[in-house]
């Protein structure tokens, strides 16, 4: 019978494997240290900007409210004056309260021009009147108007602001 010769097992060293793990391992832990880091300093600065925008959203709640109180606060008059393509003859004023209309049209013709200018002249009064506790900001739309109306209802204007205080011209004609 054969002799079966004792193989040995050779000695595995397991020191370079144990070092190999070891040098990984401080690795995983260094960069797992400077995630860490910076996670935190992106927290800090996303906590500063949600104060700030805290902050910013504070002001607009202010600003919104105050919007919503507007009416209460000034009185607005948009002032449009228009004609017809086809015949000039033709106008129409219409006054805007607060964005909502309150003199529909205003026709003005050859034959009623001054009792329609006197007709706005009066609407345009009575509320400047009834508002005396706020200021009546008054815009006058240029974008389509006659120059003879324009003339006519600046200076209409004109007269109604030295007669009330708490009436103020926007808007282009002002520089004139």
């Amino acid at each position: 019978m054969k002799k079966l010769r004792n193989k040995g097992i050779p000695d595995l060293d397991m020191t370079p494997l144990l070092d190999v793990i070891f040098i990984i391992l401080m690795v995983v832990i260094c960069h797992q240290m400077l995630n860490t880091e910076n996670a935190k300093q992106d927290i800090e600065q996303l906590n500063e900007q949600l104060q700030e925008t805290a902050a910013e959203n504070e002001i607009h709640k202010a600003q919104l409210e105050a919007y919503d109180n507007e009416e209460a606060l000034v009185a607005f008059v948009t002032l449009y004056a228009d004609y017809k393509t086809n015949n000039p003859k033709i106008r129409y004023i219409k006054l805007a309260y607060n964005n909502s209309y309150a003199i529909s049209d205003i026709e003005i013709t050859p034959d009623n021009e001054s009792e329609a200018f006197a007709s706005f002249k009066d609407a345009l009064t009575s509320f400047i009147s009834d508002k005396k506790d706020m200021p009546v900001m008054l815009v006058l739309d240029e974008s389509h108007i006659l120059y003879r109306d324009q003339v006519r209802l600046t200076e209409t204007l004109k007269e109604l602001e030295k007669e009330y205080d708490n009436l103020y011209l926007t808007g282009k004609q002002e520089a004139e």
